[in-house]
């Protein structure tokens, strides 16, 4: 399979910044790609390595033969991404701790690419979103959309394996960021729709950081933490008295 990647129109190098953001899923990230993909400045793609598609802001890369390409050389198919950002100067993309392991060690290694790394300190937040996203199987909705609801059963066993996994995930970053001296800024769940931090964050990507960004993407679980499981006496009897303890009241 090839692809004639002249067919997508190119983008000048000449002060280029390439960007893309890492976070484990329910973190905010599909919120951060649709406020920086408003910036007149920026293109910022959904999540170009999501196994079951590619979801683009240019509907160009979506083809079955852009999905073969990307699937026989993902990191040519990267590059293309970032050449093909039309006249905005910088280009990124979301990539998730699943998606495509031997881009996101490249990408970390690249100290010319710019490196956003969303966390969302809940852990049990963003656990049990994942589950309620999965169950439902929605994970995306839109201003004027309705989100599915369910509730879920608490496994210790399971959850303490979410945050291990997550911590190892984390480090692993950390480690190849370190070692390639890539410029990185971190990010939190909660600080997404605050207007300073947004400015810091166009501020580290280059971008005029007095555009107002704007979304239409909405919370998929508003309200308490309790109300998602079905045995939350089991969440404070796990949680209570830990490190984790602080998570049982925040979102």
């Amino acid at each position: 399979m090839t692809i004639d990647a002249m067919t997508m129109p190119p983008r000048s190098t000449d002060s280029q910044q390439p960007f893309v953001i890492l976070a484990l899923p329910r973190t905010g990230s599909t919120l951060l790609t649709s406020l920086l993909d408003s910036h007149p400045q920026i293109t910022c793609h959904n999540e170009p390595f999501n196994p079951h598609g590619i979801f683009t802001s240019d509907q160009r890369l979506q083809s079955e033969d852009m999905r073969a390409y990307r699937d026989e050389d993902p990191i040519r198919f990267m590059e293309l991404l970032y050449s093909a950002g039309g006249d905005d100067r910088i280009v990124g993309f979301k990539i998730l701790e699943y998606q495509a392991r031997d881009v996101q060690d490249h990408l970390l290694q690249r100290p010319d690419i710019r490196k956003v790394i969303l966390r969302r300190d809940n852990m049990l937040a963003s656990y049990s979103s994942n589950l309620i996203a999965n169950k439902v199987r929605q994970w995306r909705v839109e201003a004027g959309n309705r989100a599915r609801r369910t509730t879920l059963e608490f496994d210790p066993g399971k959850f303490h394996s979410y945050v291990n996994h997550a911590a190892r995930y984390d480090q692993h970053v950390k480690d190849l960021i370190d070692s390639s001296g890539s410029p990185m800024m971190a990010m939190e769940y909660r600080d997404l729709l605050r207007r300073e931090a947004q400015k810091k964050l166009l501020v580290f990507l280059g971008a005029d950081p007095a555009y107002r960004m704007s979304s239409t993407v909405i919370r998929q679980n508003p309200g308490r933490l309790r109300n998602r499981f079905s045995n939350w006496d089991q969440v404070v009897a796990a949680l209570s008295g830990t490190a984790m303890d602080e998570w049982l009241h925040g979102d």
